[in-house]
């Protein structure tokens, strides 16, 4: 993944530790990797919480070799051409925060992950909610709809999705989802405000998905 094209890359982009996901990451000692690593900081969180051996992808030249440094193997390259050069049953894991939606096959790429997973392996990933209350209220309120620098209007994202399409996506390529939480379930702050508020009205009390900025999935494949 890539923030807008510029000659110098802003690292601070690619940085985040995405503490937030260790908890879905519950066995120790196993193979990941990781898709969009960026710097590799959710990596190294890995190998220091969960004992893990930690493979990266990153689209970015310079961000995957920072990466290198702290990981045990990085590939610099489309993780959608990079994922044929993988060996097959190879991974306990295979994480995807925030980079599915850049990818221009999100379901191919999640196909050819079953042969790169081990039996029992999963995937686990996070993925932003176009169905968001903001995005909606600013869209049919205010008729804006922008792309920003990060975030679920981010100007690189080539897919958008909602909890159904999510669902969906993953029936259609072959897993079971075994968890599918929004980031703020723990959270109810978003249901404070008066916009939010607006969208349960409208739709009758079926607005809760529109709370959550982001979804957060792990899945298995079908046997």
């Amino acid at each position: 993944m890539t923030p807008e094209n510029t000659d110098k890359i802003d690292t601070k982009y690619y940085d985040a530790d995405r503490a937030e996901m260790l908890e879905y990451i519950t066995k120790r000692d196993i193979r990941i990797l990781d898709v969009g690593c960026g710097t590799g900081k959710f990596g190294q969180m890995i190998m220091r919480e969960r004992n893990a051996e930690v493979w990266g992808v990153e689209i970015e030249p310079e961000i995957a070799d920072i990466a290198a440094k702290s990981l045990h193997k990085v590939l610099c390259g489309n993780a959608e051409e990079l994922i044929h050069d993988l060996p097959d049953t190879s991974f306990d894991l295979i994480c995807f925060n925030d980079s599915l939606e850049h990818l221009l096959w999100p379901e191919k790429m999640l196909i050819h992950c079953k042969t790169k997973l081990k039996p029992g392996g999963e995937i686990l990933c996070s993925l932003p909610n176009i169905r968001y209350f903001r995005i909606i209220f600013d869209l049919v309120f205010k008729k804006k709809w922008e792309y920003e620098d990060a975030g679920i209007l981010d100007k690189t994202h080539l897919r958008f999705f909602t909890i159904d399409s999510i669902n969906n996506m993953f029936e259609r390529c072959g897993y079971t989802i075994t968890s599918l939480e929004g980031n703020l379930a723990k959270s109810t702050s978003s249901t404070k405000s008066w916009r939010y508020r607006i969208f349960q009205i409208l739709t009758f009390g079926n607005a809760e998905d529109m709370r959550h900025g982001q979804f957060h999935i792990t899945a298995h494949q079908r046997q």
